[in-house]
């Protein structure tokens, strides 16, 4: 994961599988003191190849929430989310990723996020991994 911007050391860092942009902004030195935290979500779980950058005080400020974004509070939205960000989440390959989408797109969209169980593959073991992770627009939890 790359990590540029307002940290003590940017650069490339290798990072656990689950860790989100807080462990990769520790693992670069920590913040600097001009650094907009309140610009980036620390909460989002990071991946091999992505990017952190970390504003300054002269850089614009991006909501972390931008409107049309798969993302609320750091979670995924079942009726938006792409088979790379379903990857993204804990127990969740490539296999099971393009099965939610499969199954999104032969059964419509989420109603709740229960209904996870029902996409082959997925089951309550993994939906319990990854249940505080995930949400329905409109829908039920």
């Amino acid at each position: 994961m790359y990590v540029s911007g307002e940290v003590a050391s940017p650069g490339v860092y290798t990072l656990k599988r689950g860790d989100r942009v807080t462990d990769a902004l520790i693992t670069a030195g920590g913040a600097s003191q001009g650094a907009l935290l309140s610009c980036i979500n620390l909460a989002l779980r990071v991946k091999d190849e992505d990017q952190v950058h970390v504003p300054g005080p002269e850089e614009p400020c991006q909501s972390p929430t931008i409107a049309g974004s798969t993302e609320q509070d750091g979670k995924l939205d079942l009726n938006t989310a792409s088979v790379e960000e379903f990857e993204a989440l804990p127990g969740i390959g490539s296999v099971k990723a393009q099965a939610i989408v499969d199954y999104r797109g032969t059964s419509g969209p989420f109603l709740s996020t229960q209904q996870l169980i029902e996409v082959p593959g997925v089951g309550s073991v993994t939906y319990q991994g990854i249940e505080d992770l995930v949400y329905v627009e409109d829908g039920q939890p």
